[in-house]
């Protein structure tokens, strides 16, 4: 959900991704940020979406070629054995005065808490017929992952939010991060936004072609009722005067530069052309 702007609850997201790249090569990226983050005392509340399981997993992998050596263990035994030992599996049912039960084996559970817990486990082999260490067969790895891996754009991302503080606008906060990504990051990290980050960034880049295409208008109205180039230039030297007027009130009142600003310097271009026009027009009735 998109934050609105204002000074309340105001937000700087921030997106980082990377094609071809891993979550856990995005994880560090994000611990880098936090700890320079944490550094700034304007950001504060800082989250992100990508946080690893406590405790880690772990990532089994099995010698497929050693499973065959050693006396014909199939996939499948051992599929079977892991997921009875260290889960559930219903193996059949039966009826019993009228209703049908499910039948479910499972392991001991307090055997079930460390990887070295696995080395008590055992697969038959479909040759000899013998108990074989379940160890011997495979490989145990640990990693920490996510319960929600996000991605952006069909790319693997991580978000990052931080609150501002009072005195902090958003476009302080963003800049702080682009920085912190150039300096931090390799070049090939992916910079995206959401929620008002998105907004501000959107806006930012049309105001100005807003503020031209207002400038053309007003440029050709001037010049289709005075009929004259010369007259609509000279109104139109009001409106650098109106801009720096705006921006320096904006300077002495503490004000940022957010969106309701920018469609009140907007309107002020409007405002000087009327107030010069009627100004035009009385001299030209006065002569």
């Amino acid at each position: 959900m998109r934050q609105p702007f204002g000074r309340g609850g105001r937000q700087a997201g921030a997106i980082c991704s990377r094609w071809g790249g891993s979550y856990e090569e995005l994880a560090q990226w994000r611990n880098i940020l936090l700890d320079e983050v944490a550094a700034n005392p304007q950001l504060t509340s800082v989250d992100y979406d990508y946080k690893e399981t406590k405790p880690p997993q772990l990532r089994i992998q099995i010698d497929r070629d050693r499973a065959g050596d050693l006396g014909g263990v199939s996939l499948r035994d051992i599929g079977q054995t892991l997921e009875s030992m260290l889960g559930s599996r219903l193996v059949t049912t039966y009826k019993w005065r009228g209703e049908e039960y499910d039948v479910v084996i499972e392991g001991q559970r307090e055997r079930q808490n460390t990887a070295a817990d696995l080395s008590n486990l055992y697969v038959r082999s479909d040759r000899s017929d013998e108990l074989i260490p379940l160890s011997s067969l495979i490989t145990v790895t640990e990693f920490a992952s996510a319960p929600q891996l996000n991605r952006y754009n069909r790319v693997r991302a991580i978000t990052i939010e931080a609150n501002l503080a009072d005195n902090y606008t958003l476009g302080e906060g963003l800049s702080y991060l682009n920085e912190l990504v150039r300096q931090f990051l390799p070049a090939d990290a992916v910079v995206n936004y959401k929620g008002a980050s998105q907004d501000y960034q959107d806006s930012s880049s049309s105001v100005l072609f807003v503020f031209i295409l207002a400038l053309v208008v007003v440029f050709l109205v001037l010049a289709a009722q005075f009929e004259s180039y010369i007259h609509p230039l000279v109104i139109m030297l009001t409106v650098p005067l109106a801009t720096f007027g705006a921006l320096l009130g904006l300077y002495f009142t503490d004000q940022s530069l957010n969106i309701y600003s920018q469609i009140g310097i907007i309107m002020l271009v409007g405002a000087g052309r009327k107030e010069r026009d009627i100004d035009c027009r009385v001299r030209q009735s006065i002569t």
